[in-house]
């Protein structure tokens, strides 16, 4: 488990301290300072409860931790906190908890928001049926999973899949598609209940850089 506190504070101390004493977690590390890519810990962090400040910090401070890949793995759970901030509007609410999907990719996360003295509202989200949950009044007799494979059913989700005819992996004839890549692309794509739009590019070194820049979310060159 490991725990980031954007902006160190009392109150975020005292929650951590009850919450460490009331679950007897023994293997925790908590960061109070954005870690470094040379950082020297050798295992990756299951779970990371991240307090923050302001949903105005949220995403920035996600892509900067998310860049430290030898911290994080890619099912990776992440536990946002948020301190005093129920004076959001639920339109405001919902469009930044959208948001973290949008620009950091990241799908394992819920928002806990803690109002005085010790209100919590939890939310999640699922970016495939574009529907945010409250969690709020879940009982701890449903055990319900906070973080449940949401890639098991991705309802008709469309990823965007760059392309150029490159026989016989992947190529354009006569207005169909075909190719060994092609094929193992359409295979995953039903086991997920996905969908794909196919975007021409020039050639392959084009593929690295529409998918690092998040124009393409998926390739069906086996080298990314």
């Amino acid at each position: 488990l490991g725990i980031f506190i954007d902006n160190y504070s009392l109150e975020a101390n005292d929650i951590i301290t009850g919450w460490l004493s009331d679950t007897q977690l023994t293997s925790v590390e908590i960061i109070s300072k954005l870690p470094q890519y040379n950082w020297n810990n050798t295992d990756m962090f299951t779970c990371t409860v991240v307090f923050l400040q302001s949903f105005e910090s949220t995403t920035t401070t996600l892509q900067q931790l998310l860049n430290v890949s030898s911290v994080w793995s890619t099912e990776s759970k992440f536990i946002l906190v948020y301190l005093n901030s129920m004076n959001y509007e639920t339109k405001t609410l919902k469009y930044y908890i959208k948001s973290i999907w949008t620009l950091t990719k990241l799908l394992n996360f819920v928002t806990i928001f803690i109002t005085p003295p010790r209100s919590l509202s939890i939310l999640s989200y699922n970016p495939f049926t574009n529907i945010i949950y409250n969690l709020s009044n879940i009982s701890k007799e449903n055990h319900y999973n906070l973080f449940p494979n949401k890639l098991q059913n991705m309802h008709g989700y469309k990823f965007i899949i760059p392309y150029w005819n490159h026989f016989p992996y992947i190529y354009l004839q006569n207005g169909k598609f075909y190719g060994r890549n092609y094929n193992l692309l359409m295979f995953f794509l039903k086991e997920l209940n996905a969908s794909s739009t196919f975007v021409p590019i020039k050639n392959f070194y084009d593929v690295k850089l529409i998918v690092l820049n998040g124009s393409a979310e998926l390739t069906g060159v086996p080298y990314f």
